[in-house]
């Protein structure tokens, strides 16, 4: 039980360290593009 448990975290904190890339990648550009469209 305890051990299932754990894998269960440790595919949850994988899930969401690769959420993190996904939204730092998406992110990043868009931050930058909106910077560049509320500048100009």
């Amino acid at each position: 039980m305890l051990n299932s448990t754990r894998e269960t975290a440790k595919t949850a904190k994988i899930i969401l360290l690769f959420e993190c890339e996904v939204f730092l990648f998406i992110g990043n550009p868009l931050k930058e593009y909106t910077t560049k469209f509320i500048s100009s």
